[in-house]
């Protein structure tokens, strides 16, 4: 897909520019603030993204609402992704640095899922036992699910720790599912 190889080549190229100019975090916090803020700014979104809009207008109007918030690294390379209609894939290109960057600096993004809201001496917990499990630094995004019914649900990339009774419900389902209908006494 080209997203993901536009996404690549320009995320590792902010990345290694970023890491270069030793502006690391900073660039991090400047495009994770780009992202949110052309999500929820329907009408930013719809300027930046838009074919029939000339690049200079997008840049006048991208430096007017976040010129003075951002480094002059994330400023120039926006302007690029401008000039290069490439600024559709922000989002994507966000992501593939956010990536590189967590891998730069040991971060671990995990989601925890759970029946109930869990108190913060228990998420720390949680965090602190990943963290000693992985050697990463644990990014902790929690959310409440009640499908769950109770236990957690843990999230690393694309692997499922399930440690929820519903989880063990659908197990046990799938065992009894596979036992032969004569064994159970039915005929």
């Amino acid at each position: 897909m080209i997203e993901n190889e536009v996404a690549r080549k320009y995320g590792q190229a902010v990345f290694e520019l970023a890491q270069e100019e030793g502006e690391l975090e900073q660039v991090a916090e400047d495009l994770k603030m780009l992202r949110e803020t052309v999500s929820e700014v329907r009408d930013f979104k719809n300027l930046l993204y838009h074919p029939r809009i000339n690049d200079e207008k997008k840049k006048e109007v991208f430096l007017d609402i976040v010129g003075d918030e951002i480094s002059d690294i994330t400023r120039d390379f926006c302007q690029l992704l401008i000039d290069k209609r490439r600024i559709r894939f922000l989002h994507h290109i966000v992501r593939d640095f956010e990536k590189r960057h967590n891998q730069a600096e040991k971060i671990l993004e995990v989601e925890l899922s759970s029946a109930i809201e869990l108190p913060e001496e228990l998420e720390n917990r949680i965090r602190v036992r990943l963290s000693d499990i992985t050697g990463y630094n644990i990014e902790l995004e929690t959310e409440v699910d009640e499908d769950i019914i109770g236990g957690f649900q843990i999230t690393v990339g694309d692997r499922i720790i399930d440690g929820s009774i519903q989880g063990e419900l659908e197990k046990i389902q799938k065992q009894l599912e596979q036992i032969p209908v004569s064994k159970l006494g039915v005929e």
